[in-house]
């Protein structure tokens, strides 16, 4: 862009100048990503850019009328195509009419068409432009409420759909405008400087950023000038003159962009040096810049005119400016209520009182205070706002509006989440109780191998006993897990369907847990289903132990948190081929054992590193420790009973048992360091 602040893409930040081909520009930044890709049938650059830019080229209500006519003709205009005729529209009537009302329903309109496909990542960003053109639309109204509620709606619509951090530069040049507007000349350039950092870190180059950066430079030079500090205004005017000098030869197509960009600059700086006092150098910059811009903009060579008259009144050249005021005349006329207008009366007031003629100058004088109270009077509360506050008070109201929303559907999802919870809590429950009951059938096989041992006469007896006995209890175990095969596998049918659905991330998250908790218990179950082909055949296969120990961590945070607990994870990307079914339980046991024997407020480490040709996991708590010989005790799948938590959670002391058979099966080993009272380190090594 030229400029983003008085004589930027908004007609009402003008100041002293009025930006010619301001909504060409506007065009490019919105538009350049999407006519460098021709997709689909949604626009035709080839046919319309042509269009435009002869719409572009000259701003009257004859060129309306062959807009108009021009789109009609074409068969079938895309999505695309219709926005950029709307956002021409509305920046036409913004920029050269004042015409609110017709920019509005411009706006409005562009509304409308992408409402339908406004989650298209293609589309998301005019459909931003819209929000952000009614904004524009408001503060010319003086409705500044309505203002930053569209301003805000457009930021959450980019941020929603970007990919990136480099769509936000339309909500930051907004923010620094209004702080022009309000006169906070310098806390606009922090806002510009800021802006030209963010083009910069997403610099490729393309025209839009080029456009933005060198037009935002000459912005922080128009805010400099108006603050009083010239040595800085020129220094970054001519950044900007450089700008547009190193990077034309990129774009070509673009020569008369880049002719009025720095007829446009010269005008700006010319005011600067006007004011160091340098008057030959800024009459010959405002001269250059006129006679460029007069065929494009007549409100901007006025400002620009009046520049140059003021620069010969200074320097005491009075009957050249006498002879401008003759061709200023009518364009002020036309233009009765604008800050151009205002300075056109200052200047002729001081002109006057060079010249002593104290009649004319009492009268410019009173025409030059009639004209800047009713600017004043109609910005006043606006000058008054503090715009961080507004705008954290409207995106706060953004937020709430947005939970109110989504409030009962998430209750929703929050009762199925707790429903699936206590379900899995009832398998998890009912899976232990065949536990015991496998123990206890082992213990009696244990008592029937004892008889067996002191009486041999009764082996065989014996034998088939056992025998009857374990079958019925593969039956029980083969017949539970069967039946629990069916409810789990519908609530991860269920949590299935809820994922495709459009929901929050944070509960399609919660829901992705469950699914995956239910697709272990799926294979749980069929492990004990199958469980003799299982040990014969264990599938292995290569595993990121990084994201296994990662996914162990999410699904046991919640456990953790409960004990206000916290779970650091310390691991690199180490790929091992293993089992990962199994792992995950090993890994869960043991951080779960550490979750259990901790006492609250407490850290637990889990650290994975790589060691020759092994992969050494240690998971370091600060709990109760394990006293010597229960180590060994832990290892027993017959040990009756489990150690209680610190909180006092019932343990059934099988998961070090569980633990140690897959390790070994792993051709691994595990063990421990612990000292009773100050925590226990238990280590995991695993061959690569």
């Amino acid at each position: 862009m030229f400029r983003n602040i008085p004589g930027t893409k908004y007609l009402f930040y003008r100041r002293l100048h009025v930006l010619p081909l301001l909504w060409v520009i506007s065009f490019y930044s919105t538009f350049c990503i999407l006519s460098c890709k021709n997709q689909s049938k949604e626009e035709h650059p080839e046919y319309f850019d042509a269009v435009f830019n002869k719409f572009d080229s000259i701003r009257d209500d004859k060129n309306m009328a062959q807009l108009d006519s021009s789109f009609n003709a074409f068969p079938k205009p895309g999505i695309v195509d219709k926005a950029q005729k709307y956002i021409h529209k509305c920046l036409f009537y913004l920029q050269g009419r004042n015409s609110y009302l017709q920019a509005m329903l411009c706006a409005d309109s562009l509304v409308s068409l992408l409402e339908e496909r406004k989650k298209d990542p293609k589309l998301a960003v005019l459909y931003a432009k819209a929000f952000f053109l009614k904004g524009d639309t408001y503060v010319g109204m003086l409705n500044y409420d309505k203002a930053f509620e569209n301003f805000v709606d457009g930021k959450k619509i980019l941020m929603q759909s970007r990919q990136n951090d480099c769509g936000l530069f339309e909500y930051t040049a907004r923010i620094a405008s209004l702080h022009y507007m309000q006169g906070k000349y310098l806390q606009a350039v922090s806002y510009y400087k800021e802006l030209c950092a963010e083009i910069k870190t997403c610099w490729q180059p393309t025209f839009d950023q080029f456009a933005e950066l060198q037009g935002n430079l000459d912005n922080i030079g128009i805010s400099y000038t108006k603050a009083g500090v010239y040595d800085s205004a020129v220094f970054y005017f001519n950044l900007a003159l450089e700008c547009i000098a190193t990077n034309e030869h990129l774009f070509p197509a673009n020569k008369p962009f880049m002719k009025l960009a720095r007829a446009v600059v010269h005008s700006n700086l010319a005011e600067a040096l006007s004011n160091q006092g340098k008057y030959m150098e800024a009459e010959r910059l405002y001269i250059e810049s006129s006679v460029i811009t007069f065929p494009q903009d007549k409100l901007f060579t006025m400002a620009t005119l009046m520049g140059l008259a003021d620069t010969y009144i200074k320097d005491n050249e009075l009957k050249k400016a006498d002879s401008l005021f003759v061709l200023l005349k009518p364009i002020a006329d036309s233009f009765p209520f604008t800050s151009t207008t205002v300075s056109y009366y200052k200047i002729k007031t001081d002109y006057y009182v060079r010249i002593k003629d104290i009649n004319n100058a009492f009268i410019c004088q009173q025409k030059f205070i009639a004209v800047k109270d009713s600017l004043q009077n109609r910005q006043e509360q606006f000058k008054n706002l503090s715009l961080k506050s507004e705008f954290e008070v409207w995106e706060q109201k953004s937020a709430n509006a947005l939970l109110q929303k989504d409030n009962k559907l998430k209750n929703m999802y929050v009762l199925i989440f707790v429903g699936a919870v206590i379900l899995c809590i009832v398998i998890i429950l009912l899976v232990l109780q065949i536990l015991r009951r496998t123990r206890k059938h082992v213990n009696e096989l244990k008592e029937l191998n004892a008889k067996i041992s002191r009486r041999n006469e009764d082996l065989h007896k014996a034998f088939i006993s056992i025998e009857q006995s374990h079958n019925e209890n593969s039956r029980i175990t083969s017949i539970v897990a069967h039946d629990l095969l069916n409810p789990i596998s519908a609530i991860n049918n269920l949590t299935h369907a809820l994922i495709k659905r459009e929901i929050a991330d944070t509960i399609k998250t919660e829901l992705e847990f469950i699914k995956e908790a239910c697709t272990d218990s799926i294979n749980l179950i069929k492990e004990i289903l199958h469980k003799e082909k299982v040990a014969r055949d264990m599938q292995n296969e290569l595993i990121d132990m990084r994201k296994l120990l990662e996914y162990c961590v999410d699904m046991l945070k919640p456990k953790a948190m409960e004990k206000n607990q916290e779970l650091k994870l310390e691991a690199g990307k180490i790929m091992i081929k293993l089992n990962q079914q199994k792992m995950w339980r090993v890994i869960s046991n043991i951080l779960n054992n550490a979750i259990k024997f901790s006492p609250e407020y407490s850290d637990i480490s889990i650290k994975l590193e790589r060691k020759n040709n092994e992969v050494l996991l240690s998971i370091r708590d600060h709990g109760i420790g394990m006293p010597e010989g229960l180590f060994d005790e832990n290892l027993d799948m017959f040990l009756e009973k489990g150690r209680a938590g610190t909180s006092g959670e019932e343990s059934y002391g099988l998961g070090l048992s569980i633990a140690n058979r897959i390790i070994k099966e792993h051709h691994g080993r595990l063990w421990y360091e612990s000292k009773q009272g100050t925590g226990s380190v238990f280590y995991i090594e695993l061959p690569i």
